[in-house]
């Protein structure tokens, strides 16, 4: 087990939350757990949200179809998920990839979705995807410099 793994097993964190007319304040318990697979959705649904890709998509099934493939590319690179829950309520997920250790998921379903898509987006949106990963070399060259 890792120290990161190890740390959030042992420690739950409170956090004082208070009401917007500050009459009552509220103690929440938030604690790191393995991730449920019901909660994927949510997660799928945060990755659009916060990514902000219905800036990109106007289809909502394209919507979802690549909000599910960034977090199945995501699933599959990772050496660690902990999933942070108010209960039984998700409140969060942190996911690494970590030099030198295993990755955790291994799913055939999950690999042949990022396959299909990684074949569609090579294929069909080609200019659109080149655009993307060029930025992204380019900002990598960057943070290789600064290192």
């Amino acid at each position: 087990m890792h120290c990161l793994q190890i740390i959030c097993k042992l420690f739950s964190f409170a956090i004082i939350s208070s009401t917007p007319d500050r009459r009552t304040d509220c103690i929440v318990e938030l604690t790191f757990k393995e991730l449920q697979k019901k909660d994927h959705q949510k997660v799928i649904a945060y990755a659009i949200q916060g990514m902000h890709f219905q800036l990109y998509v106007d289809n909502k099934i394209l919507l979802q179809l690549y909000g599910r493939y960034f977090w199945y590319l995501e699933l599959l690179h990772a050496t660690q998920v902990l999933a942070l829950y108010d209960g039984d309520t998700l409140a969060g997920v942190l996911v690494s990839d970590m030099y030198d250790e295993p990755k955790v998921h291994h799913s055939f379903s999950m690999s042949l979705f990022v396959k299909c898509i990684d074949f569609v987006q090579a294929h069909f949106f080609k200019d659109s995807v080149g655009i993307y990963d060029a930025i992204n070399q380019k900002m990598l060259m960057c943070h290789k410099v600064t290192q």
